[in-house]
């Protein structure tokens, strides 16, 4: 199970419809079903690629959750502790999506998306990687 994180305040999100048209913009017609915005659906995250199912489950840790605290200490010992404070400083919570064999893929492409278009972060654990769009 490969895990992906992307953290965003839930305002700066945009609209399902509008992230299913940017997410898709490379030639592969990727959508979340139905409205609701990621940081609001059960465990599974309803994507589709070119009509099929992907199998991308997801879970959300909020600002106000225990877990906050223990990631912002986690990332004020980190080597980018600066950029990791300042996404926990501004953004209101982290989307965790996990996906097995080729729908990592996936869930690695709808992570960064939603990273990017909320202006927020995004984290792969698996290749210690993190990039923070809001800056």
């Amino acid at each position: 199970m490969v895990e992906f994180h992307v953290f965003y305040k839930k305002g700066a999100l945009p609209p399902v419809p509008e992230l299913n048209r940017a997410m898709s913009s490379r030639g592969f017609a990727i959508e979340l079903q139905g409205d609701a915005p990621p940081h609001e659906r059960g465990e599974d995250l309803g994507l589709t690629v070119d009509g099929k199912p992907v199998a991308v489950s997801v879970s959300l840790t909020d600002a106000q959750a225990p877990e906050w605290a223990a990631l912002r200490a986690a990332a004020a010992d980190a080597v980018d502790g600066a950029a990791r404070l300042s996404v926990l400083k501004n953004c209101d919570v982290r989307l965790t999506l996990k996906a097995d064999g080729d729908d990592a893929r996936w869930a690695r492409d709808v992570a960064r998306n939603v990273g990017l278009l909320a202006c927020g972060a995004y984290e792969n654990l698996s290749a210690s990687r993190f990039i923070n769009f809001g800056r």
